[in-house]
């Protein structure tokens, strides 16, 4: 068998989101029927000719990531992560930290991160000792989520998607 022109179904076994919409399914549903989130707010100084627009800012309590991940990315990942981890999890445990990928988005990348560390390095002249510049890269997320599960298998970041969390599992005996 030809097992790199083979097409071998993934299934998805569990999945979770956090985002300006809301945490959960449902809540994102009720939020696109109804035309209002409130997580949506009016900005003033973002556009450079000074005209108001619409931000999505997550406003629900984030959980709390010490050491390097430390980053509000990192934390809107976990806490969509939290609401799967015992499927996740279970999956691991069936198939091996090795067979369980795990593919997540993110729109930010830790960037405000980077942006508010710029701003006290501006301001104090050097970056906070906390701040590296290896938290606002793509990869970053992917290597947090992969140490928080202790998974070896892939991790893969997609930049500019709304999904923050998928757990994935390969078929078995396809790599």
């Amino acid at each position: 068998m030809d097992k790199q022109n083979t097409i071998f179904p993934v299934y998805i076994n569990s999945w979770a989101m956090n985002s300006a919409l809301g945490n959960t399914l449902n809540i994102a549903k009720q939020r696109l029927a109804e035309g209002f989130s409130e997580d949506m707010c009016p900005e003033n100084a973002w556009l450079n000719d000074g005209k108001s627009t619409v931000v999505g800012k997550i406003k629900s309590p984030l959980p709390e990531i010490k050491g390097q991940f430390n980053t509000r990315n990192n934390q809107i990942a976990l806490s969509a992560l939290l609401t799967i981890e015992k499927d996740v999890r279970a999956a691991i445990t069936e198939y091996g930290s090795d067979r369980v990928a795990i593919i997540m988005a993110t729109s930010t990348s830790g960037i405000s991160d980077g942006e508010q560390a710029l701003a006290i390095k501006n301001t104090m002249g050097e970056f906070p000792d906390d701040y590296h510049y290896r938290q606002q890269e793509l990869g970053n997320l992917g290597e947090f989520i992969a140490q928080y599960l202790q998974v070896t298998g892939r991790f893969t970041p997609f930049p500019r998607l709304a999904l923050l969390v998928v757990g994935f599992l390969f078929p078995p005996n396809v790599y």
